[in-house]
């Protein structure tokens, strides 16, 4: 169960009774965290829908196994698959090439394929889910491009990159980049225990949802 209210001051109760608002707050996440999780989405991504999980999953894709090939630097995962759409359901391919590099770097490409050869439009979206100690202690920063999203809260902005940085200008921190400009939503990831204390939030990490819309045809690659 992840809690999904946006107020950064922890919950606190009288042993036995729940705060006023933790009932709302609370919502069940039915999917793993994962990054590099693949989605069909109806529009850009509501950063409200990330943090409350319902963002509106329209593929087959999310949860499902993708076919598993080695390379010497990485692995290339693929699979067939459905999306739903206006029209009716539509066959789609996406064959994603994951590399890793000798710095630690990570560059990822992926090739969307209509299974019947006949165009139509779709959001691809591909989820990340990051974790840095100092982020989730509301110490740092998260950027898109020259937009600052508050780590705290569910945000969204339109770029070419994030950063999220933990403490002062050179902390640890994770750099994201995509070869087109994208639609971003953010929310940070909450989870809630019943302690002696009462109910008691935790940050987790943040997860990012990075959106493209897409003119699905015989391919397209993405990076």
């Amino acid at each position: 169960t992840k809690l999904r209210g946006t107020d950064r001051a922890p919950l606190g109760a009288a042993p036995g009774e729940p705060p006023p608002d933790a009932r709302e707050a609370l919502a069940y996440d039915v999917w793993d965290r994962a990054s590099f999780r693949d989605r069909f989405l109806g529009g850009p991504p509501s950063a409200q829908a990330l943090a409350y999980r319902t963002l509106e999953e329209l593929g087959d894709f999310a949860e499902a196994p993708y076919h598993l090939a080695m390379e010497s630097s990485g692995v290339v995962l693929t699979r067939e698959g459905m999306v739903r759409t206006p029209s009716g359901p539509r066959p789609i391919g996406i064959r994603k090439t994951i590399h890793f590099d000798a710095r630690g770097r990570i560059a990822a490409a992926y090739r969307l394929a209509a299974g019947d050869e006949e165009t139509f439009a779709q959001w691809f979206a591909v989820e990340l889910n990051q974790f840095l100690p100092g982020l989730v202690d509301g110490l740092g920063e998260i950027r898109v491009d020259r937009q600052r999203l508050d780590p705290g809260m569910p945000g969204a902005a339109s770029g070419s990159a994030c950063i999220l940085r933990e403490g002062a200008a050179g902390s640890r921190e994770v750099r994201i980049a995509w070869s087109r400009p994208a639609e971003v939503a953010m929310s940070p990831i909450r989870t809630v225990a019943q302690t002696e204390r009462g109910l008691e939030m935790t940050c987790q990490g943040h997860g990012l949802v990075v959106a493209w819309p897409e003119i699905v045809r015989l391919s397209r690659e993405q990076k």
